[in-house]
This record gives structure tokens, sequence and C-alpha cells, in this order.
């Protein structure tokens, strides 16, 4: 019995050795989970005496009809992960705002709406949609930073079977931005010098205004802005 015992202890060893080395992430994630355990075991705990200080903001802000606590508080971090090799800084208030999608569909005007009514950072005021035979163009003149991305990721995730894209310009400077399917809270484009860029919406976009260059970035969309503002022209 005793040596039954010993074998079995030895056969768990060498079992061991060999998960180690054929899963070494898994293994690792698994060992990283189990550290991290009493600390997200803490955060339940915080969280669950701060709740009632989270009904009343949520109170507060249905009550003023704003949203700039919880954007902070239910919002998620990046999932992108990519670096910043340097960063573009822009003043978007300067900017024309179009965001174009390959759709004549009346819906995109009740979507538009929504997403207003959503995100205080929208502003749909002086906004107007153009439409030719196969594409929509619709113009936001007083939609900030944030709203911008926003109102691109919203109408991507609505208009699933269509591409969206926005197209941003003050005539020197002009960049395309599409919604990155990869990363949930993350926008990546290029500017007309042909630089790649992300931005994400975890940030407050509206106070920190700049684009996040990255060439190591894999952007699919063949558009460029040239291609962009020829069918903004051609629309308006």
């Amino acid at each position: 019995m005793k040596y039954v015992f010993e074998g079995l202890i030895i056969i768990g060893i060498v079992a061991l050795i060999v998960t180690i080395i054929k899963y070494p992430k898994d293994v690792g994630r698994g060992i990283l989970g189990m550290l991290l355990l009493p600390f997200e075991r803490l955060w339940s705990y915080i969280r669950f005496f701060l709740f009632p200080l989270e009904l009343l903001i949520l109170f507060l802000e249905k009550k003023f009809e704003i949203n700039y606590l919880t954007k902070f508080i239910e919002r998620e971090p990046s999932t992108t992960k990519q670096k910043t090799k340097e960063r573009k800084q822009i003043n978007f208030q300067n900017f024309r705002k179009y965001i174009i999608v390959n759709s004549t569909s009346e819906q995109i005007e009740s979507e538009l709406n929504e997403a207003d009514e959503c995100c205080p950072e929208v502003n749909l005021e002086d906004h107007s949609i153009a439409r030719t035979d196969s594409y929509s163009v619709i113009e936001i003149p007083r939609t900030g930073f944030y709203g911008y991305n926003f109102m691109i990721q919203w109408l991507t995730n609505n208009f699933t079977k269509n591409q969206i894209v926005g197209l941003a310009s003050n005539g020197r400077t002009r960049f395309l931005t599409i919604s990155n399917t990869e990363g949930d809270n993350d926008m990546i484009g290029r500017t007309n010098m042909g630089k790649k860029f992300w931005v994400s919406l975890y940030d407050d976009l509206d106070n920190k205004q700049f684009l996040r260059i990255n060439p190591e970035l894999e952007l699919s969309s063949e558009l460029t802005t040239e291609s962009l503002e020829k069918m903004v022209k051609n629309a308006m």
C-alpha cells in the first residue's frame, strides 16, 4: 500500500510538470487568479458599501439629466492594449465632422435621436443628413470629440451589415475613424498623412483631444480621407 501511495504521488508530480510545460500560460493565469482572488473579494465588499452612494448618483443624474459620473463608474477598460508611439493634439471644435453610412435607411435619424438621448456629449443641433442612391452623409457640427466617437460606435453596433466611417477635417488635418471590433471601447483610424491611430472611449475625450499614433495598428479599411471627402462633396 505504501508503494501504491508513493507511485500515485510520483505520477501526480509528473503530470503537474507536463501540464506546466505544455500549458504554461493557462497555469500562469490560474495561479494569478488565485493570488488576485482576495483583492477581488475586497473590491466586492467595497462596492457593497458604496452601493447607496451609487444609487444617490443615479438619482441626481436622472433628476438633472446628466451622466458625467456614471460614465466613469460603469465604463469598461480599453481592450485594445495598443501602445502609443506619439500623440497628435487636435482642437476638435474647429473640425467639420461627418459620419458616412453605406445605407439610405430612414432608420438613421431614429438611431441618431436614440444616441442623443443616451449620451449627453452627443449634440444634434444643426445636424443634417444628405443621401445619394447608395449612401448617407451625416454632418454633426456641434458634437464634441467624445460624442463624435460615441456616435460612430453606436451606428456601427446598430447597422451591423453596413460600413460606418467618420471623417473629420479642419482643412489642413483630416482623419477617418472606424469602430474597432476587437476592442469594445476603442476606435481606430488613419490621418491624411497616412498615420494610423487609435483612441479609447475609456478616456474623457473632451478633455484629452489627441490621436494615439501607432504605425503597427492593423486597419483593414481601404478608404482614405481623400475618397471620403469626394463622397461628402458628392452627397452635399
